[in-house]
C-alpha cells in the first residue's frame, strides 16, 4: 500500500481577505482492473474455448476434431492453440499513481468583481503500457502472410514457438499535464451575474493501455516507448475559454403590462476552443511485424489543406518502405477548433404562495454554426492513409436545437 501524503497551504496576503494565495500538493495511486486477474482460469491451457461451426442437435461437436472435449482433463501434456494471442501480467506490478500540484492567486476587486490566476500540474508515474514481447522479425521475403512464421519465439524454436502476439503489461509509462487557468466573475448584483476563464494547457503521455490484449493498442515499435511519446489525442486542446452571463429582468411594471414584463430571466454560454489532436496511421502493416497502428511519413512541411471538408493534404504523406516506421509523431495534427453559442429564457409565473409555473426555452448552438469535427470523429478510416476519404472532415456536431419545458412547482 503506497503512502498517500496530501499537503496545503493558504496565505491571506494583506489581511483583509481580499487576496490569497493558495497552493497543494497530493499523491493519488489507483488500483489495477479486477478483470486482470479474473480471466486467466477461463484460458488455454488451464480451460479450453471452442468454435463450432454447423452444429448438429444430436451431436454437437460432431465437427470438432477429437470429437466432444469436455471434460477437460488437465495434466502435463495439455498444449497451447496455435499462435494465439497472449497477455502478461509481471507478478509484483507496482500502482500507477499521479502526483498532482496546483498554485492560485485570488484576489476581490471592487463589491462585485473576484479575479484569479491558478496554475495546475499533473504527472503520473508507472503507467501501463502493452509491449508486444514477441513481434514478427523482418527480413527477406517477409509479408503480411508469414507473420507467425518470422515471429521471436518461432524463429528460436520452430518446433514448440506457436505463439502469436504476447503483449506484456509493462508499469512504465508516464504523462505530463499542465495549463493556466485565468478568471474573472462577478457575483450576482443588480440582477447581473457574469463568469469567464480562459485555459492554456499541454497534455503529454506515453502510449497507455489499461485492456491490453482486450482494447487499445500495443507499442507500435516494441520495446521503444518513446516512438509512443506524444499528444494525449483528443482531450488535448490548447485553448478553451468559456463565459457565462445570466440576468433577471427587473420589474419595473405592474397590472397587465407587468404580468407580461416581470420574472424574465435570460442566460447565455459561450464557447471558444482550439482543435483537439488526432492520430494519422497508413492502415497497413509496413513494418511488417506483426502490428496495424503504425504511422506514415510526412514529405511536405505544411500537412493541412483545410479546403472545404479536406482537412489533411495527401500528398503530404507517404507510407514508409517495407520493414521500416514512419516519422510521423503520435497524435500529432489538431482538428478544427469550435465557437458556439448557448442561451436560455425563463419565465415564472406565481400563482400563490410558494406555487408557480415556470416556462423555460433553450437554444443549443444558438446561431446555428456548423461545428466540425477532426477526421477521426467518430473513429473511422479517414484518418488511415489507406483511405480514399484520408484527411476529409466527414461528421460534425449538432446544429441548432430549441427545447422548450414548461414546470410547476408546488
Amino acid at each position: 500500500m503506497g503512502i498517500r501524503p496530501r499537503i496545503s497551504a493558504a496565505l491571506d496576503v494583506n489581511g483583509n481577505g481580499k487576496m490569497t494565495v493558495r497552493s497543494a500538493w497530493g499523491r493519488f495511486y489507483d488500483l489495477p482492473h479486477l478483470w486482470m486477474p479474473s480471466d486467466s482460469p477461463r484460458r488455454r491451457p488451464l480451460a479450453a474455448r471452442f468454435v463450432v461451426s454447423g452444429p448438429l442437435l444430436d451431436d454437437p461437436f460432431a465437427t470438432v476434431a477429437g470429437g466432444n472435449p469436455f471434460p477437460l482433463v488437465r495434466g502435463p501434456n495439455m498444449t497451447f492453440p496455435q499462435f494465439a494471442n497472449w497477455v502478461t501480467f509481471p507478478l509484483d506490478m507496482k500502482k500507477w499513481h499521479a502526483d498532482q500540484w496546483n498554485i492560485s492567486v485570488q484576489r476581490q476587486l471592487g463589491t462585485s468583481w473576484a479575479a484569479s490566476v491558478n496554475y495546475v500540474n499533473s504527472r503520473g508515474h508507472r503507467l501501463p503500457i502493452g509491449d508486444n514481447i514477441n513481434p514478427a522479425v523482418f527480413q527477406p521475403g517477409a509479408t503480411t502472410g508469414n507473420v507467425n512464421q518470422r515471429r521471436l519465439l518461432n524463429l528460436e524454436n520452430p518446433q514448440q514457438g506457436h505463439y502469436g502476439n504476447i503483449i506484456a503489461m509493462k508499469p512504465i509509462g508516464t504523462s505530463l499535464y499542465d495549463a493556466l487557468l485565468l478568471s474573472l466573475n462577478r457575483r450576482a448584483s443588480r440582477g447581473l451575474s457574469l463568469t469567464g476563464n480562459w485555459t492554456l494547457s499541454r497534455c503529454i503521455t506515453d502510449l497507455i493501455n489499461y485492456e491490453p490484449g482486450m482494447a487499445g493498442f500495443a507499442l507500435s515499435k516494441p520495446d521503444d516507448v518513446a516512438y509512443d511519446r506524444g499528444s494525449c489525442g483528443g482531450g488535448d486542446r490548447k485553448h478553451v475559454v468559456n463565459g457565462t452571463a445570466v440576468y433577471q429582468l427587473p420589474a419595473f411594471a405592474k397590472g397587465v403590462v407587468g404580468a407580461i414584463t416581470n420574472d424574465w430571466q435570460v442566460a447565455g454560454i459561450v464557447r471558444a476552443q482550439s482543435g483537439d489532436h488526432f492520430n494519422v496511421v497508413t492502415g497497413v502493416d509496413n513494418a511488417l511485424n506483426g502490428q496495424t497502428n503504425q504511422r506514415p511519413n510526412q514529405i511536405l512541411a505544411d500537412p493541412y489543406l483545410k479546403q472545404g471538408n479536406q482537412w489533411l493534404n495527401p500528398a503530404a504523406f507517404q507510407a514508409p518502405a517495407p520493414g521500416t516506421y514512419g516519422n510521423v509523431p503520435i497524435n500529432a495534427f489538431v482538428g478544427p477548433g469550435a465557437f458556439n453559442v448557448d442561451m436560455g429564457i425563463t419565465r415564472s409565473f406565481h400563482t400563490g404562495g410558494n406555487r408557480e409555473i415556470q416556462f423555460r426555452a433553450e437554444f443549443f448552438n444558438l446561431f446555428n454554426t456548423i461545428q466540425k469535427l477532426d477526421p477521426l470523429t467518430p473513429p473511422s478510416a479517414v484518418a488511415a492513409l489507406n483511405s480514399p476519404t484520408f484527411g476529409q472532415i466527414t461528421t460534425a456536431a449538432d446544429p441548432r436545437i430549441v427545447q422548450l419545458a414548461l414546470k410547476y412547482v408546488f
